[in-house]
């Protein structure tokens, strides 16, 4: 979204981010592996995060300047003897290393697309340790008495903390589930992050839990093309089919080109009975995307059902070619091969068609196709054993 904000309104919206980010480099407590919009949404000046990073931003930069100077001119000011000199050449090296670090991710002048991630503050960091790390020498130097001991135990707390709160980020990251459920949490008001939760959910075969979070993604975010096409797939799945309608017509609404938003359509009007509207955006997609398979596929499906066979085969060779590796569209293929009269020239590789489908996936469906095909062309020993298979 930055990225497409004018200029002063995204540069309003990265002094907010600037805010957040100072906050994490000194209370790294709430991390999240996505700040996406909305979860980080445009900010003006009437926003808070975007003056505390105002206020942060010239005050770091006047800090390196003031430690800039103090260091280039050797001042130390009185101390008493025994008293470490301020390390202001350390500070200046630390803040000029943060700033220059950062200023490329900072979206400041040049807009990199991404809002918030917490990886940008990797190099910076080093320049803030520098920094913090000359600061805090200086402090124990100029210690006495009793000080020492109660920094000794501050830092142990520090350390403990820190080593504790890693442990459990690293814990969050520990597979994809786990890492979206917390993000879920940490990022409430991110489209994204419902949306891998509810995939997470799909591939599990968890469909209502999918369901739920992939409509709090589309809600949040109403373009979120693959989340409609996702949720789209669900409702069919579940018997759904005015909502699978709407979530496709919507995903294409937000992009008319998606690619798996055309073949989704298609798909759902051909299970629906409707080979004649599934045409359109199925042509559309191979016309966009010559070398995507499914979408040949489904046109091939779609035209058998309206009687052109020929040209419905035809889409069927090509899925075939683009995918080798894929049983439904070889077994498919070889079926209208073995049975369409205009294919009695291709019986043989009718054949072929169906024995690679059954070397990748041996079922009853495959067999028997196997079977059509060898009957078809006349061996019917082999045609015998194939139904012996499909029997078994």
């Amino acid at each position: 979204v930055i990225a497409t904000l004018p200029f002063l309104a995204g540069l309003w919206t990265a002094l907010g981010v600037f805010g957040r980010y100072i906050t994490l480099l000194f209370f790294p407590w709430r991390l999240s592996a996505d700040y996406s919009w909305p979860m980080i949404d445009r900010a003006g000046a009437a926003e808070p995060w975007a003056w505390l990073g105002l206020a942060l931003a010239a005050g770091l930069l006047g800090l390196a300047g003031v430690a800039l100077a103090r260091a280039r001119g050797g001042a130390a000011g009185a101390r008493a003897p025994g008293d470490a000199a301020f390390p202001w050449g350390a500070l200046a090296v630390g803040l000029g290393f943060f700033a220059l670090a950062f200023f490329p991710v900072s979206n400041f002048l040049l807009r990199i697309g991404t809002v918030m991630a917490e990886r940008v503050l990797y190099l910076p960091s080093v320049g803030f340790l520098i920094a913090v790390g000359a600061v805090a020498q200086w402090g124990w130097a100029r210690a006495r008495g009793a000080a020492r001991p109660a920094l000794v135990a501050a830092l142990v707390l520090l350390c403990g903390a820190g080593a504790a709160r890693c442990l459990a980020r690293g814990l969050d990251w520990r597979d994809d589930r786990t890492l979206h459920g917390v993000t879920v949490l940490t990022s409430p008001r991110s489209a994204r992050a419902h949306a891998n939760l509810g995939m997470q959910s799909l591939k599990a075969g968890e469909l209502e839990p999918a369901r739920v979070e992939l409509e709090r993604a589309v809600a949040l975010d109403p373009t979120y093309v693959e989340a409609w096409v996702n949720l789209g797939s669900i409702y069919l799945t579940t018997g759904q089919p005015v909502p699978a309608r709407h979530a496709m017509e919507q995903a294409l609404v937000a992009d008319p080109k998606w690619y798996t938003a055309l073949v989704g359509m298609g798909g759902l009007e051909i299970r629906l009975g409707r080979p004649a509207a599934a045409l359109p955006p199925l042509q559309k997609a191979v016309e966009l995307y010559r070398e995507n398979s499914e979408g040949w596929y489904n046109l091939g499906l779609a035209r058998v059902a309206l009687g052109d066979t020929v040209k419905g085969v035809e889409a069927l060779r090509e899925s075939a070619r683009l995918a080798p590796g894929d049983p439904e569209a070889l077994n498919n293929l070889a079926w209208y091969l073995a049975t369409v009269g205009a294919f009695r020239g291709s019986r043989e590789e009718a054949v072929r068609m169906a024995r690679a489908a059954v070397g990748l996936r041996p079922d009853g469906n495959t067999w028997d196709t196997l079977a059509e095909a060898l009957a078809r062309a006349g061996r019917r020993d082999e045609a015998l054993d194939a139904c012996r298979h499909a029997l078994a």
